[in-house]
């Protein structure tokens, strides 16, 4: 466990109970998994395992389990170190860019569980900050968005934020409400939606003008027929095609941003939290497979939090080494952005690291029998001596 985790958890927890956190994580880790039962199954505790199951499930129910208690404050120490280490880097002498921060609001719903969460981007990776479980099925109202955005801009009151929602959250008070906030915002609204433009001329945003590959930019547009809230800023763009492929439609982005550039560069940040939630489900954790009930499924994404958070720490580590490339594939795709994802890299990088302590002796009679490829084994073993294990 990383130490930023493990100094925080000891204001809170017993030295007993950080011991069984920790071996919690490497369990979840290791297995991608959080069943409780698979958990008691993999916890490698010498007691029955009825009594490992029982003691997860104690475990899960502990008050300080908290996410304003524990995680609040670790995810705000790592975007301040973040955004310090991103101003270190930097050459530009203007500051109040590297002030700005991207949230993206987002929704995930499986079984009976429905989320709401807020997530940090951070290197095109969304990091998880608050959520709620609502107490029905569907989309969520103004209330329940206001309750956990309060949490997060109470948090973050010192950056200037920058909020990111798909179609769930086009709602026109809300879009109010982040105004009087001073929040910059951009929403993607349907294609269906009507807009009134300056001159009073009614339409759907789908009969505006639109090519593919082209931006367009229009001011001061009131969203739809009743509710509007004023004149807001609408951009709108569509993918050129690329390798064959085409998106269906475009974007629609409603913002208070000043240009359809500015606009459209931070929506694509949105779609770090999808990979995210991705990551959190079938691609890492097996979250929709869980069936605790809601106070315990609460503290299992808490411990996915701190995993998830702690494999792109350690991943973004990797990354900037010429040791990545042992862990996953090196293939550079468009800009910076390379094929293997750094929570990829950092996830997968401890199973690699202790299948090859477990099969040294396997390793070293490989070795042993193929000669013309000692080099390249040394070079690996020397690789796999830098990196640190979470």
């Amino acid at each position: 466990m990383l130490s930023i985790y493990h100094t925080h958890l000891q204001e809170y927890l017993s030295p007993d109970k950080i011991v069984f956190i920790e071996m919690l994580l490497r369990v979840i880790q290791v297995f991608k998994e959080i069943k409780i039962e698979k958990l008691a199954g993999r916890l490698p505790i010498p007691i029955k395992f009825e009594s490992r199951r029982r003691a997860i499930q104690r475990f899960l129910l502990e008050r300080a389990l908290d996410i304003s208690l524990l995680w609040l404050p670790i995810i705000k120490q790592i975007v301040d170190r973040s955004m310090s280490e991103q101003k270190h880097q930097t050459k530009k002498k203007n500051s109040a860019a590297i002030k700005k921060i991207y949230l993206a609001i987002d929704r995930t719903q499986w079984q009976e569980n429905n989320i709401l969460m807020v997530a940090i981007i951070i290197d095109r990776r969304a990091m998880p900050i608050y959520w709620e479980f609502l107490d029905k099925k569907g989309c969520s109202n103004l209330a329940e968005q206001q309750r956990v955005l309060r949490q997060v801009f109470e948090l973050f009151s010192e950056y200037q934020i920058f909020l990111l929602g798909d179609r769930e959250f086009r709602g026109v008070h809300l879009a109010a409400w982040l105004t009087q906030l001073k929040i910059k915002y951009v929403f993607r609204i349907k294609e269906g939606t009507w807009i009134e433009k300056s001159n009073g001329q009614l339409s759907l945003v789908s009969q505006l003008e639109c090519r593919a590959g082209c931006r367009y930019f229009h001011k001061s547009i009131k969203l739809t027929k009743v509710n509007g809230f004023g004149y807001s800023n609408l951009a709108i763009y569509w993918k050129r095609k690329y390798r064959g492929k085409q998106p269906k439609e475009a974007w629609y982005l409603v913002t208070n941003l000043d240009s359809a550039d500015a606009a459209i560069a931070a929506y694509t940040r949105r779609m770090g939290i999808e990979m995210m939630f991705r990551d959190c489900k079938l691609g890492g954790y097996h979250l929709e497979g869980s069936k605790a009930s809601t106070p315990r499924l609460n503290s299992l994404v808490l411990l996915i939090a701190i995993a998830y958070t702690e494999s792109c720490l350690q991943g973004n580590k990797y990354r900037s080494t010429s040791t990545s490339k042992y862990i996953g594939r090196d293939e550079q795709l468009r800009g910076d952005t390379s094929s293997t994802s750094r929570f990829w890299l950092g996830n997968y990088a401890n199973d690699w690291l202790m299948m090859i302590d477990l099969m040294s002796n396997s390793i070293g009679l490989l070795m042993l029998h193929r000669p013309q490829h000692r080099l390249n084994f040394y070079k690996g073993l020397e690789a796999v001596n830098r990196l640190v294990p979470l």
